[in-house]
Order: C-alpha cells, then sequence, then structure tokens
C-alpha cells in the first residue's frame, strides 16, 4: 500500500478537488433535535458503568467506559428507542470497526490481485459477516416496516436510519443495503469520538486547575439554557479545552491514503506558541482577542493550521454531532464527578501508535468519585 504524505503549501488546492465519490453533506442536519437524546443516554450509560450516590468512588477502565458511552449514544441516534440499548447490537456496533482494520491489515501483506480471494477465509471476514447477520436481526423487520410507509404518512422517526431511507433511491432503498451504510457509519462516528473523548478525560485529570472553571461555566450555561444545542454552543472554555486536547492528541485518519503530517503541523511554533505546553483556554482566548475572531477558533474550525477534521469541501460533515456529544459526555463528568487518576499518578499516559494513528492507553483506570450537589 502506497502512502503519499503532502506538504501543507498543497492544501489550498487539495482542499478544492471535485467530489467524485460519496458525500455525507447532508448527514448531520439536525443536532438540536438530538441533544435531548445524547444527554439521557450519556447519563444512562455513564449511570450503568459508575455506582451513583455521593459517596461513591470506583476506579473503572476509562477507554471502556467511554467507548460503552459514546457507543450507546450512537446507537441511540442511528437507531432510536428501544433497540439502540440491545446488547447484541451494542457489541455488534463496536467490534465491527475494530474487525474491518483487522481485515485490513491482515490482507496487506497480499498483493492487491490476491486480496479479493484471499479475504473470504480469513476470520476477520466470518465476523464482519456476523455482524450483518447480527444488525439484520435486531433491525431487519422494523427497518423494512419504515421502508414500506408512504413518505408523509405517521410519525416519521427522529433517527439516522430514517434519514438514510428517507433520501435513499432505487436499488439502494433495501433494508439490507441501509443496515450494511449504518453498520460503515459505526467505523467514523464511534472509535474516532470515543479517542477524542478519552484523550479530554485524561487531559482533565493530568490538569484539575482547569476543572473548577469548567464548572462554572458549565453551571451558569446549563442553568440559564438547559441542556440545549444553545447550551453547548456557549461551553466556550470547553470548547477550547476539548480541541486544545485535540490539537496535542490528533487521532489519524484511517483510511486516508493521501495525507497531512497533522501532528507536526500542530505542534508547529510557528503556528502555536509553546506548542508542547497544555494551555487548555488557548483558543478561548483567541476567539476574545477580537470582533473579528469571535466565531473562529472552535473545535469544529478547520484551517491549515488544524487538520483534525480535514479541510475545505472534505472537512467531516459530522464533526457538529461529534462535537456536541463529546462536549456533553465531557460536561457530564464534570458535573458529577471529582475524577483523577489513581494513587499518586499525576501525569496522564503516554500514546499510543499504530501506524499513522494514535491512540489513548486503552490500559489506564480513572477514578471517579460521585460529587454533592
Amino acid at each position: 500500500m502506497e502512502r503519499i504524505v503532502l506538504s501543507p503549501r498543497y492544501l489550498p488546492e487539495l482542499s478544492s478537488v471535485p467530489e467524485e465519490v460519496l458525500s455525507l453533506r447532508e448527514g448531520m442536519v439536525q443536532v438540536s433535535s438530538l441533544i435531548p437524546q445524547i444527554h439521557e443516554e450519556t447519563e444512562f450509560w455513564l449511570a450503568r458503568a459508575i455506582p451513583d450516590g455521593s459517596i461513591s468512588t470506583v476506579a473503572v477502565g476509562a477507554y471502556e467506559t467511554i467507548l460503552r458511552t459514546i457507543a450507546g449514544v450512537t446507537s441511540r441516534v442511528f437507531v432510536g428507542l428501544p433497540r439502540c440499548r440491545d446488547e447484541k447490537w451494542l457489541d455488534t456496533a463496536v467490534n465491527y470497526t475494530m474487525d474491518v482494520f483487522r481485515l485490513s491489515s491482515e490482507l496487506r501483506p497480499y498483493p492487491p490481485f490476491l486480496r479479493r480471494f484471499v479475504a473470504p477465509w480469513l476470520a476477520s471476514t466470518k465476523r464482519l459477516q456476523e455482524h450483518v447477520r447480527v444488525a439484520s436481526d435486531c433491525f431487519g423487520s422494523i427497518f423494512a416496516q419504515r421502508l414500506a410507509e408512504p413518505d408523509g404518512e405517521g410519525k416519521r422517526a427522529n433517527d439516522m436510519f430514517q434519514w438514510m431511507a428517507d433520501s435513499a433511491k432505487g436499488a439502494d432503498r433495501s433494508t439490507d443495503v441501509l443496515i450494511r451504510k449504518m453498520l460503515f457509519l459505526t467505523l467514523a462516528a464511534i472509535h474516532t469520538s470515543t479517542m477524542s473523548t478519552t484523550h479530554a478525560l485524561f487531559d482533565l485529570c493530568a490538569h484539575p486547575e482547569y476543572m473548577e472553571p469548567l464548572r462554572r461555566e458549565i453551571g451558569e450555561t446549563v442553568e440559564a439554557n438547559g441542556w440545549s444545542l444553545a447550551a453547548i454552543n456557549e461551553l466556550k472554555l470547553l470548547d477550547s479545552f476539548v480541541k486544545e486536547s485535540q490539537r496535542l492528541n490528533h487521532p489519524g485518519l484511517p483510511g486516508t491514503f493521501i495525507s497531512m503530517p497533522t501532528n507536526a503541523i500542530a505542534r508547529d511554533p510557528d503556528n502555536y506558541p509553546d506548542p508542547e505546553q497544555f494551555d487548555a483556554f488557548r483558543f478561548y482566548k483567541q476567539r476574545q482577542s477580537s470582533e473579528s475572531e469571535v466565531n473562529r477558533h472552535q473545535f469544529v474550525s478547520t484551517g491549515r493550521k488544524n487538520l483534525a477534521f480535514g479541510h475545505g469541501k472534505f472537512a467531516c460533515p459530522g464533526r457538529f454531532y461529534a462535537a456536541a456529544q463529546i462536549k456533553m459526555v465531557i460536561a457530564y463528568i464534570l458535573v458529577k464527578y471529582d475524577v483523577s487518576f489513581p494513587g499518586q499518578q499525576t501525569v496522564r499516559p503516554a500514546n499510543n501508535f499504530f501506524g499513522e494513528s494514535i491512540s489513548p492507553d486503552r490500559r489506564q483506570t480513572v477514578v471517579f468519585k460521585s460529587r454533592r450537589e
């Protein structure tokens, strides 16, 4: 497999290349209506992982806890209640991505012309087929029923499957095709958000001095706006915090063959003063510097200095939903819990590197202590 890493000077040209394949530009246009669902599932899954009660203290695997929470939230958005909490489906949603990457890794040593012949014999292929079967068993009948409903009749579900069904044409308007597309979307939706949220959680534990300013902002904003998109958008300190965490922990882009050195760009002193220093409010201060900067430097903003979500017409179309989800989970954790590393640990663990991808340490535990409200 050839991989081309381009200089940033090619970014304007690359970001304007015409789209020839799939575009998800219309995929995440109803973020506001999703916020109550995101909040409800965040509360549900964290309560399952972390015992409630004002004196409850528990150490849990950080990555697995966040993974299960993000998977639960994503499932709610994709398929709605009650099926979003089906354990078989959740296992499939989580493991489908892992098996896609395993299959890719297993096929990589073979010449391209042989891969189509080798793939059917590999265990990862069989597991992927099983994931499709489980998803079909869970949702096939109800999705077929939705597809059979004439447009405009009955109350329309507000979930990803319904949006895909409403926009599907011709041969794409089939249960099997849409279930496979939904599984593909879990690949993008669950694991990248899990990594970004886990990185942010580690940075909270490593920099506890930021917890109280963030809590004050969350408390004042939620009191005025409730748990709403307006509240999420007003959390400017938290937005800066997660953007700074992302700057120092770029997730990488699996499946990207034309690449930019995103990590080097994010740590270039010509782009960011003291680039190795974690400054949670770096981007908040930039937004406050002048009237023209107020709406720039947000978590979802893209540009030549920040390529975590891509740039130009190929910028991640789901980044507004992902940002709302990540900020909701971190905000809820800050409101409900004190978090820290176990024992005397004060420094976040080193990241793991897999090829071009960066992942948080999946063995690290974090101590959650329920706060008195």
